[in-house]
């Protein structure tokens, strides 16, 4: 029997293989995406989003694997409805291309989170426009947790809000909501 590690690695050195064969060309000939995010659990319904406190809000969570300068990078992704309350001076404004957002330090010992490990959190409040997404209207908002902000982490970022803007809009319910597998950036 395969252990969930051995499956695990297997998974990032295939990725790896392509990455670095396929994805070269593309960046070299035709200016297309640079990297790839592999949806490696998820989307999985959980109670809890980080950066809130102790919280049980609902939400979709999943984890994507990605290698960026030769280093595996876990990048984590909750998608809620629920209304989100923002204390003061927590979380900080900011401008990601045509997407306003904020970003936060995640508290120390956070229970949606890895212990021994400091993230960074993005949130994206209701980032799609209303109306535009089939059956399902605007009221998602989008949480990231990642080790350390960087060029390829907001383009992971960007590139997912788009992408699962696109899921969502074929979706009839919320519970037909689901996160892509693999994201292109």
């Amino acid at each position: 029997m395969v252990s969930r590690h051995s499956l695990f690695t297997l998974c990032i050195a295939v990725f790896s293989l392509f990455a670095t064969g396929t994805m070269a060309g593309q960046e070299q000939g035709q200016g297309q995406a640079q990297a790839q995010a592999i949806l490696m659990k998820g989307s999985d319904p959980v109670k809890g989003v980080p950066g809130f406190g102790k919280n049980a809000l609902p939400a979709l969570y999943g984890e994507y694997a990605t290698t960026t300068a030769g280093e595996t990078l876990f990048l984590r992704v909750w998608a809620t409805r629920e209304a989100l309350y923002l204390k003061t001076g927590v979380w900080t404004a900011r401008k990601m291309g045509s997407y306003t957002f904020r970003e936060a330090q995640a508290p120390e010992n956070d229970d949606e989170l890895p212990s021994g490990t400091a993230f960074q959190l993005t949130l994206v409040e209701r980032p799609f426009p209303a109306g535009g997404l089939g059956g399902l209207p605007d009221e998602w908002s989008i949480v990231f947790a990642y080790p350390a902000k960087s060029a390829a982490v907001e383009r992971f970022q960007q590139r997912f809000l788009d992408r699962f803007s696109y899921f969502l809009s074929q979706a009839r319910l919320p519970t037909d909501a689901s996160f892509p597998a693999i994201v292109e950036y």
